[in-house]
This record gives C-alpha cells, structure tokens and sequence, in this order.
C-alpha cells in the first residue's frame, strides 16, 4: 500500500445485458486491481449535507470522498469500486458508485498524482440474495 493510503480494492464497470426474458441484469468488468486509497465521510466545512438537503424535504445517500492512487486511472463516473483489503477495514465488501472525479495537477508521467473521488454506497436495487 502507499503511505497515507489505508486500503486495497478494485473498480468495476457495470455493463447491462439481456436475459432470457427480456430484461436485463447487471454484470461487471474488472477494470483495475490492487489499487491503493483511502475513503473518509464527505463533509462541507462541518456540515453534514444530508442535514441540509434533509431540510429542503430532499432524500440522499451521505456522500464519501476518496483519493485513490496511481492517479493515472482511466474510469468514468458509475464505475464502481469494492474494498478488498485489509478484512477488519468499516468498508470491507462493500461497493462504492463514483458520482464526480477529478484528477490532481501533477503531470501523468508523475508518480505522485492521485484521483481524486466522491462516492456513494452502491445498493442493488430488487436484489434477491436467495437465489
């Protein structure tokens, strides 16, 4: 892992396919493995912004920002990104939608440069986990 960064994991593309039936059900390509970050709740200068949409009578899911290296990642916004390591990590196995990204200032033949993220928890919607 790099200095700084207290987790592993990897980002995936969701790719929708068709079934048999006529619908269509998600399926994911890797995209990177192995990739070091770190992950910490999002906060607008103390405040949480769930509280203040909370007021305006709208409904979200609590932002998370993340910065994950090197900062050379080719993904796109909905990719998402599923912490492997280390097993006693708060977000071990769970999967993060990537809803904005911006890289970093330094040049991309720098090893230094880092992607900069905000994540929101990924749910599957009408998930049967029985099946």
């Amino acid at each position: 892992m790099t200095a700084g960064l207290n987790l592993l994991g990897k980002f995936i593309r969701l790719v929708y396919t068709d079934d048999d039936v006529g619908g269509a059900y998600p399926t994911g390509t890797v995209l990177y493995e192995n990739i070091s970050g770190k992950i910490a709740p999002l906060s607008f200068n103390g405040m949480n912004p769930t509280d203040l949409l909370g007021n305006q009578g709208l409904e979200t899911k609590r932002p998370l920002s993340g910065m994950f290296w090197p900062g050379t990642l080719a993904i796109r916004e909905q990719d998402e990104f599923e912490v492997t390591s280390p097993p006693n990590h708060r977000y071990f196995g769970q999967r993060f939608r990537v809803t904005t990204l911006e890289y970093d200032g330094n040049h991309p033949d720098q090893k230094r440069g880092h992607l900069l993220v905000t994540l929101v928890k990924s749910d599957i919607a009408h998930s049967n986990p029985f099946q």
